[in-house]
């Protein structure tokens, strides 16, 4: 356990005369330093237009302090998680929880009192000192919200290389009850936000924020170059189901289909109601072959699931589900989604599968082939060899493209085509195997009953066909 540090502590302010360094027992050099209550005030103006409220005062206490480093712990359960902060040592990163009574931090949430320490030192059983602080001084204050602690703000390493001493702390303690005020409105902002881009059925995202984020996303993968995929689901037979259930039975049904897609989906993968009995899943930094993984876990984990019906047996519903990628299916966040919504469509209204991938809108005609480069017509049905060849391809893509690989030599692949003309789908081989393709013609029926046989050959190895 810690023992209680000689150094000096303050009792906590709780000044109500406007700017919060308006305080007379704030010493001028604070007061004239950069005119920070009428900063502060300003900053929340700005953080009203969007920025962060909190951030920002932090930021001018900061600067007022002349500290160089600065965080705000906010109190979550038993421990202090780092919320806020600048000029954060190496190693120490934001998310780090420090438990309550352990460190310079927990002791002051636990005790409840501030704690200036000038010459850390001096406080060597109390604390255990970090690399990358410059000198051996900081402030660490509770930060109070109706007499309950909620977090704490530490201050170190003054710009000239002084000690901080009691005008500095007492600088901090008037700062940190509108630091206070900053987080309660910040989260009632948050919860706010939150309920405004929720929806209130189901407890996911809505179409409001789906449209933002997938504006966000797209430019982030554009920028990054990385991929994105989307997905649009639809529980199939729902309007049937309402009409004879009731939307009370429909309602229940919904909420259960989305904690499926909650449950199948990955940490990072963003999950919205988009209308009606549709959902949209955003997949971050996610190519065409992952996402249609992503889908079909969905598909299985929705199907398992039993809905309870009051008077009946447990019902189970089906889902059909639209893939469309960036690249190379789609270039733009339109796109993104009517290929999608028309493969939901698609694969709704197909006998072959559950999922169905979209197919990219060419933006301009492909040219015929030379006669000297015509691709040769396979003169046997196409066959499929192994598993280990029909594993390069998921099945979903092959059969979107209506193509099997029927052969491979070191790195080229032998792809059997019913349209000698789709260099889409070449171009989507290539990139989803990184092997050069040499395509081959079969007919559509040969094509489709080697599919069949991958199918069997999915089936066999456990995934989804």
């Amino acid at each position: 356990m810690p023992q209680h540090p000689k150094e000096k502590s303050l009792p906590t302010t709780n000044w109500k005369g406007g700017s919060p360094f308006s305080d007379p027992r704030i010493p001028a050099h604070h007061r004239s330093a950069m005119g920070v209550g009428e900063e502060l005030r300003e900053r929340e103006e700005m953080a009203q237009g969007g920025l962060d409220l909190l951030g920002s005062a932090l930021l001018a206490a900061k600067e007022a302090l002349r500290g160089r480093r600065l965080s705000y712990m906010a109190l979550s359960g038993d421990a202090l998680v780092i919320e806020r902060a600048f000029g954060l040592p190496q190693g120490i990163a934001l998310g780090k929880r420090v438990p309550l009574g352990e460190g310079v931090a927990g002791w002051v949430a636990r005790m409840k009192k501030p704690l200036l320490v000038k010459d850390l030192k001096r406080e060597v059983r109390f604390i255990d000192p970090k690399p990358g602080y410059q000198t051996g001084s900081f402030i660490s204050v509770p930060v109070f919200l109706r007499k309950r602690v909620i977090g704490v703000v530490n201050v170190a390493d003054r710009v000239d290389g002084r000690s901080f001493d009691e005008s500095d702390l007492g600088a901090l303690l008037t700062l940190v009850d509108h630091m206070a005020l900053c987080v309660e409105n910040q989260k009632l902002r948050d919860d706010v936000a939150r309920l405004a881009a929720t929806d209130p059925l189901t407890g996911v995202w809505n179409r409001r924020h789906f449209e933002r984020r997938l504006e966000e996303e797209l430019a982030r993968a554009q920028r990054s170059e990385a991929p994105l995929s989307l997905l649009m689901i639809d529980v199939d037979d729902f309007k049937a189901f309402n009409d004879t259930h009731g939307h009370t039975a429909g309602d229940a049904v919904l909420r259960g289909v989305s904690r499926s897609i909650n449950s199948a989906v990955r940490m990072g993968d963003i999950v919205c109601r988009y209308g009606g009995d549709e959902f949209a899943v955003i997949l971050p930094r996610t190519d065409v072959v992952e996402a249609l993984s992503v889908a079909g876990r969905i598909c299985q984990r929705v199907a398992a699931t039993p809905h309870a019906l009051e008077g009946e047996g447990p019902r189970h519903f089906s889902i059909s589900v639209g893939v469309s990628s960036y690249p190379p299916i789609a270039t733009s966040k339109q796109e993104l989604v009517d290929q999608a919504d028309r493969a939901m469509y698609e694969a709704k209204y197909s006998e072959v599968s559950q999922i169905c991938l979209a197919e990219a809108t060419p933006t301009v005609p492909e040219a015929p082939l030379p006669d000297h480069e015509r691709v040769p017509y396979l003169p046997l049905p196409p066959e499929v060899p192994s598993w280990e060849l029909a594993s390069l391809l998921p099945l979903e893509v092959a059969r979107r493209l209506e193509c099997v690989p029927v052969g491979r030599e070191g790195r080229d692949l032998t792809l059997a085509l019913a349209d000698p003309s789709q260099g889409f789908a070449i171009r989507v081989v290539s990139q989803l195997t990184g092997l050069r393709v040499f395509p081959v013609v079969s007919g559509k029926e040969e094509i489709h009953q080697a599919l069949r046989r991958m199918a069997t050959l999915s089936q066999g190895s456990g995934e989804w066909s």
